[in-house]
């Protein structure tokens, strides 16, 4: 284990402790979620070492890594995974005024954003640091998958699109990838990041429970404003941001799996639908698509 004791995004070494999560995903670990004093952004303290950390994902229960395995919650998972894939390539195609273009999806798993793009006329690269998952994506749909520095190494200003999603809340070596991704865009690329909310309705209620905390698979814990001021000191400004907005459900009704509760689907259901309508007024959704581009004046 090791613990991190600088925030990322002001370089404070003051924090406070805000709970103890335990990982019901892998381990029954217990870990600390701490909040910097200086500007609120929020951490998993004690993380494992990157080496480490491929144990904590070893799990049937942790469900983006599967692909053939059949529970509710994994049904789940997929349906939402499937209708969101049509509003994904509807928004990077309006992005890439309606042309195709080349892509890379970054932490991309087992492909099947990247085969939908492909098969939608992009050009198409993944990144992913699993072995098993660059093979299958080239063996299922004959996409080039990267290992990150490889891919920093050889495709600069390649992409007109480069997404991530959810997968910046895992990354350990953060900065060094925002700037390799900055690098490897476009002048008139754009970064899409797919991110949990710290600020949602449902972090708020389900706190330490909150199943978008995930320790310690997810290191960084944003929001709007903590995302826009880190990709801000790398030369990125935010020029939109959009909600995602079945996640609310189906992070509400892990959350009630979280806490126990025999009833979680109805209570999850619930209170996801809850948290929609509170972030209609306060637009605080539990996971936002954040549109980043390079900053012209730097």
């Amino acid at each position: 284990m090791e613990n991190i004791n600088t925030c990322i995004v002001c370089g404070s070494l003051k924090s406070l402790k805000l709970y103890e999560c335990i990982d019901k995903v892998s381990s029954n670990e217990k870990f600390n979620i701490v909040c910097c004093q200086e500007c609120s952004f929020q951490y998993t303290q004690n993380r494992p070492t990157l080496l480490e950390a491929g144990k904590y994902y070893l799990s049937d229960k942790y469900v983006s890594h599967t692909d053939n395995k059949k529970s509710f919650i994994i049904s789940l998972y997929r349906t939402i995974r499937n209708l969101n894939l049509k509003w994904k390539l509807k928004i990077i195609n309006k992005l890439n005024g309606n042309k195709n273009g080349y892509i890379l999806d970054y932490g991309c798993g087992l492909g099947n954003f990247l085969s939908y793009c492909k098969e939608n006329g992009w050009l198409t690269n993944g990144m992913d640091i699993s072995e098993e998952a660059r093979r299958e994506v080239k063996k299922r749909y004959d996409i080039n998958v990267y290992e990150n520095k490889e891919l920093f190494n050889t495709n600069k200003n390649k992409y007109d699109i480069i997404t991530l999603w959810h997968v910046l809340e895992h990354v350990y070596n953060i900065e060094e990838t925002i700037e390799g991704l900055k690098n490897s865009i476009k002048e008139e690329g754009y970064i899409l990041i797919a991110l949990p909310n710290n600020n949602s309705y449902e972090a708020l209620k389900y706190k330490e429970n909150w199943d978008a905390y995930d320790v310690p698979r997810h290191i960084w814990h944003f929001n709007k404003k903590s995302v826009e001021k880190l990709f801000l000191k790398h030369g990125l400004i935010l020029i939109d941001t959009k909600p995602m907005v079945f996640d609310s459900y189906y992070v509400s009704i892990r959350s009630e799996m979280h806490k126990g509760n025999k009833f979680h689907f109805i209570y999850g259901m619930f209170w996801g639908f809850i948290s929609h309508l509170k972030a209609i007024y306060s637009k605080e959704y539990s996971s936002q698509l954040y549109i980043f581009k390079k900053n012209e004046s730097i």
